[in-house]
């Protein structure tokens, strides 16, 4: 069967698995802009052409429910928690191997639309007690499609190629316990709010020093914004390019290349210039928001 047979394949039994009247379909650009496209099943398998060509040039390809529909995703799961959610019957709809022995599992809770605060809670709900990424846990998380390569940079091998996008299971199933599922979801909502907001809400930054790749990797982006806008990057009346800037765009290249929030903001706060007298007094919360702008930029 040609490759195109095998892509063709793999996004008609995900969209299917999905079982969703409209998605929105994302495609990252290598300069970080999200082309977003509300398509139905039919516009999306006649899309394939075009999402393999961006894909080889180097975009991401991810898909999503339009709307909160019953369905969410779980994020960065391994196998030993797709086999513990299915001995507790959340067996999911479909599970995408986004890199090798890395999955998302796509979990219908309902057939009806429910509310984006009920999804929000059951994907939050999930992430905690499975210990997937909490970071992608709302109603309205994109996954990734299956049937084109994931091109992040630590995903490539030392042949120079990215791993494919499988799809490993495509069953469509919705869970038995889906009342229950929502009823405890928001219990735990419920208490777990209550308690972030007895808290200053600041992200806690590791003490251990960042690995040598996440500086290498920070070093050299920061080396290209001072090429492009000159040495040294200050904050100052006039300049429209200073460490703050600096500091996002760092921040949002670390994170499309796949290093986790807290990997990012170990190395911000080792590595970015004179933060200590810039943000004197309030690190941890620049640090925090900053991460916070640069995940909406694809969530």
């Amino acid at each position: 069967m040609k490759a195109a047979d095998l892509t063709l394949r793999a996004v008609t039994r995900q969209l299917r698995s999905m079982s969703a009247l409209k998605f929105e379909l994302g495609v990252l650009t290598p300069e970080g802009k999200m082309l977003l496209r509300d398509f139905d099943y039919h516009q999306v398998v006649k899309s394939i052409a075009w999402l393999k060509k961006m894909n080889t040039g180097g975009s991401e390809i991810y898909i999503r429910p339009k709307g909160s529909v019953g369905i969410i995703l779980m994020d960065d799961i391994d196998l030993g928690v797709l086999k513990l959610l299915k001995d507790n019957s959340l067996s999911p709809a479909c599970v995408v191997e986004t890199s090798p022995q890395n999955l998302q599992a796509w979990i219908r809770f309902s057939v009806k639309p429910v509310s984006e605060q009920t999804a929000t809670a059951v994907a939050q709900f999930l992430a905690h007690k499975y210990n997937a990424d909490f970071n992608s846990a709302d109603w309205r998380h994109f996954g990734r499609l299956a049937g084109f390569t994931n091109r992040k940079t630590l995903h490539i091998d030392e042949l120079g190629k990215s791993p494919y996008v499988l799809l490993q299971e495509y069953k469509g199933t919705q869970i038995a316990n889906g009342q229950e599922l929502v009823r405890r979801a928001l219990k735990w909502h419920e208490d777990y709010t209550a308690e972030k907001n007895k808290s200053d809400g600041l992200l806690v930054i590791s003490t251990h020093p960042p690995s040598k790749d996440a500086l290498k990797y920070f070093e050299s982006v920061y080396a290209s914004l001072e090429a492009r806008f000159g040495k040294p990057l200050k904050n100052r009346p006039g300049n429209v390019f200073g460490e703050s800037e600096a500091d996002f765009v760092v921040c949002l290249k670390m994170l499309q290349a796949g290093y986790d929030r807290e990997t990012v903001a170990s190395t911000l706060l080792a590595c970015s210039p004179n933060l200590d007298t810039r943000k004197k007094g309030h690190i941890n919360n620049y640090i925090k928001l900053t991460l916070d702008a640069t995940g909406k930029m694809f969530v």
